[in-house]
């Protein structure tokens, strides 16, 4: 089902598009949300909202299984270096993709598949079974959670406030306008050429251009 798929990724991808992981802290594995979580969404025919909820307790599950992955490799390094220091290249290159990729497949894969293969079967009736107003208040969370994503997007990618205003601007022709993102595209990159044009920057390197205009002319 491409549709649902998209659909709940989006919602997903808009909780946690702002999510670093400085010095390797994970606090919410994205990759866990990605897959398993939207495998577990469209066969329980869940809602982006009910899917967006699950996605926060399985990314905690999946940051945990992150930190036992670099703690087992961390472990075993010493396999790797000493590969490296009888100079035994292709030892070190086979040794590497060999365990990293043994340890990668036991502490990713088997919970992933494990979460998909039972919660698909399980997940519509335990939803089923919630009151009422857990599934009110799981929706109304999966519907607040994507302004937060956006919201810490914006705090680490726009550092002057005026800038704001061209995401109003953005924003308001998309919902009240219908335009499309190509649309949108072309308009956004007249705009930011006015806006460089308009700019100390695009000013001086105008002057530039007609000072070099009138030497030629002389």
């Amino acid at each position: 089902d491409i549709k649902a798929g998209v659909e709940l990724g989006i919602g997903v991808q808009l909780v946690y598009l702002a999510v670093v992981t400085p010095g390797g802290a994970v606090g919410l594995d994205v990759s866990f949300m990605a897959y398993p979580v939207i495998a577990i969404g469209i066969l329980g025919k869940l809602d982006a909202g009910a899917t967006i909820a699950i996605a926060s307790g399985i990314g905690v599950l999946g940051s945990f299984t992150f930190t036992a992955q670099a703690a087992v490799g961390s472990m075993i390094k010493g396999i790797y270096t000493k590969a490296l220091a009888d100079h035994d290249y292709k030892s070190f290159v086979k040794k590497f993709w060999l365990y990293n990729q043994t340890i990668y497949f036991a502490l990713r894969f088997i919970p992933s598949f494990i979460a998909i293969y039972f919660g698909a079967q399980y997940i519509g009736d335990f939803m089923e079974m919630l009151p009422q107003f857990v599934s009110n208040g799981m929706n109304a969370l999966g519907g607040i959670l994507p302004a937060v994503g956006i919201a810490a997007l914006l705090t680490t990618t726009i550092h002057n406030k005026f800038f704001i205003i061209f995401f109003l601007v953005g924003f308001t022709l998309v919902v009240f306008m219908n335009i499309n993102i190509i649309g949108l595209t072309f308009i956004a990159a007249g705009i930011a050429y006015l806006y460089y044009i308009g700019s100390d920057k695009g000013t001086t390197y105008t002057n530039n251009t007609l000072t070099v205009e009138e030497e030629e002319v002389l």
